[in-house]
């Protein structure tokens, strides 16, 4: 395997690989939750996908945003290997 930045890869299962990437595909702006959440700065800015976010009721209708991208962008080289999300 290569090396990148002088860091060995890390490897994990193909079972794993589809957990996260479905993990991420359901909540897609998990971390970015909570730093808004857990921010006290009242001077910072939170920009997602170029759209300021100015309240909590604003990340429901981005999160969706981000989950159409996601299968818009699923585009595997191997078709076998796909990972399958769920359609709403």
């Amino acid at each position: 395997m290569e090396n990148f930045g002088g860091q060995k890869p890390v490897k994990i299962s193909e079972v794993k690989l589809v957990k996260m990437m479905l993990d991420n595909y359901n909540d897609p702006l998990h971390d970015f939750k909570e730093h808004y959440k857990n921010n006290t700065d009242p001077n910072a800015h939170f920009m997602v996908m170029g759209i300021e976010v100015k309240s909590p009721e604003q990340l429901k209708e981005l999160s969706d945003m981000m989950q159409k991208n996601i299968q818009k962008n699923n585009n595997p080289i191997e078709i076998d290997k796909a990972i399958r999300y769920p359609t709403k």
